[in-house]
């Protein structure tokens, strides 16, 4: 599972390595926005979740378990959205290593 610094240094990396002002800017959000998650103070919000997975080629849902269980107030939400996005990973590998067997339609 991934936090939301994951996924910022994935937005940092996908965007040429730009600074965490420039994601703020991609993100449409200030610069106090990404301090916070970097020192663990919040994290993304659901719609940002969804513009970051659509930015990452992720599937929103997610990125947004990811979300919900970084902030997850007892071990048992935590837990429950680990697994969420647990079974999202694991859905987006089965179904690329199924592309990748297929004949391309071109």
């Amino acid at each position: 599972m991934e936090k939301t610094i994951d996924f910022l240094d994935r937005l940092k990396a996908a965007n040429d390595g730009c600074s965490d002002y420039r994601v703020a800017q991609i993100l449409g959000l200030k610069t106090q926005a990404i301090s916070s998650w970097r020192k663990g103070r919040s994290t993304i919000g659901d719609e940002t979740a969804i513009k970051v997975a659509e930015l990452l080629g992720e599937h929103p849902a997610y990125v947004m378990a990811c979300a919900h269980a970084e902030r997850g107030e007892t071990t048992k939400a935590h837990k429950v959205w680990a697994q969420v996005a647990a079974q999202y990973a694991a859905m987006f590998v089965f179904v690329f290593i199924g592309f990748l067997g297929t004949t391309p339609p071109f």
